[in-house]
């Protein structure tokens, strides 16, 4: 045994290539699995991205519906109701929140609304949208009801909600 290690002295331009061959083959297999593993787990972030947007979007809906049509359910006893001279700043703050610049315009007007402002900021504009469907639904009672349906269709850099 202690002729053959005396009698090599170190390796052959063949043994040292198929060293690094074999150690090339192993770091691209190990790349691939960990950039194949990244991508999977990006696709949640993403939702979940998505997901906080939407809530958002229903938040900034139902603090404009409270201060547009007002609350039946908070009243004085008489059944007046009464916002205060804020009503109209808490508008437009909601409507420059939702994208919406310009004055009178009703997020909550039936039919279908679209805003960049909402996308979260993993999403690329232009592959990405937002997009949400305002439309009546009816409420039993004999009371007149505001009931909207809102549904919402967020598209962020491929992936749907």
């Amino acid at each position: 045994m202690r002729t053959f290690f005396k009698t090599k002295k170190g390796v052959t331009i063949i043994e040292g290539l198929m060293a690094l061959l074999l150690l090339a083959i192993i770091t691209v297999g190990t790349f691939g699995v960990i950039l194949s593993t990244s991508r999977k787990t990006a696709k949640p972030d993403i939702q979940e991205e998505m997901m906080l947007a939407v809530e958002k979007a229903n938040d900034l809906l139902q603090i404009y519906s409270f201060y547009a049509l007002g609350n039946a359910n908070m009243g004085y006893e008489d059944g007046s109701f009464q916002m205060g001279s804020h009503n109209e700043a808490v508008k437009q703050a909601v409507r420059t929140a939702l994208g919406i610049n310009a004055v009178g315009v009703d997020p909550l007007q039936i039919g279908t609304h679209s805003s960049t402002a909402l996308l979260p900021p993993v999403c690329d504009p232009a592959n990405s949208s937002f997009v949400y469907n305002v439309s009546p639904q009816d409420v039993t009672g004999e009371e007149k009801v505001y009931a909207y349906r809102i549904s919402y269709d967020v598209t962020c850099n491929g992936y749907t909600l």
